[in-house]
């Protein structure tokens, strides 16, 4: 495994990472917002957590990848692929994919490292108790 593999690894996996901080500054925004009742809370929270995770993971590959020099110039990204050929799939659509395969895992992942945090927090809380008496 070369360097390379790892650079292209961190790139794939870079809006998995996006999403998670636009999540929290969804919910951070919205919480101090003081909506009417809790579940109109969590409802504007679930909608705007899902429009922009959609446009981070779906159509921003598609849109930085296309090359449409030969349609407008107004296009600021000049990507590679014109159009969906093979090697369109071999490099956007691999990244879609594996995309798509971290999000499977992700909700997991996160759930084990705020179990984790939690349970150090609490083992900092009974050592500094235990020093205490």
């Amino acid at each position: 495994m070369n360097f390379i593999y790892w650079v292209k690894s961190a790139v794939d996996m870079s809006p998995i990472i996006i999403n998670y901080f636009l999540r929290l500054l969804i919910v951070y925004v919205i919480s101090k917002t003081r909506q009417e009742t809790v579940s109109k809370q969590t409802m504007v929270i679930m909608k705007y957590v899902f429009i922009l995770q959609f446009l981070n993971t779906g159509p921003l590959f598609l849109i930085v990848n296309m090359d449409l020099s030969e349609y407008t110039s107004i296009m600021p990204f000049n990507g590679l692929h014109p159009d969906f050929t093979i090697s369109w799939y071999k490099d956007v659509g691999k990244t879609i994919v594996s995309t798509m395969i971290f999000n499977m895992f992700w909700p997991i992942i996160e759930f084990f490292i705020n179990y984790l945090i939690r349970l150090a927090f609490r083992m900092k809380d009974t050592m500094f108790f235990i020093r205490e008496t």
